[in-house]
């Protein structure tokens, strides 16, 4: 499960430099499933609640949609913040939690 982050698209990271070769080779051997973070991407850019916990829920209504019992979170960048507050809360959805680019602050 690759969390949505800032400046994400889901049709035009395919071909991202940055991106499109790691998500390629991901999605050789595994299943990903990616979500635009609101306000970035394909998702909704009009009147749109930005804020963490919103996008804490998002994050728990995309896993909900699929039928698996544990998942991996990607979070890069500031997307390991939510990756990281998913987990706290939901403990028995995940199996691995992978971070990358990730700040912390205290």
């Amino acid at each position: 499960m690759a969390v949505g982050s800032l400046v994400s698209h889901l049709e035009e990271d395919w071909s991202n430099p940055m991106w499109g070769h790691y998500l390629s080779n991901l999605a050789r051997d595994f299943t990903v499933i990616r979500y635009d973070q609101r306000g970035n991407g394909t998702s909704d850019w009009d009147n749109v609640d930005i804020s963490f916990d919103r996008m804490v829920d998002d994050l728990k209504a995309v896993i909900d949609c699929y039928d698996y019992e544990k998942v991996v979170l990607f979070g890069p960048s500031q997307a390991a913040s939510v990756s990281i507050a998913y987990a706290h809360q939901y403990p028995e959805k995940g199996s691995h939690l992978i971070l990358y680019g990730a700040y912390a602050s205290w």
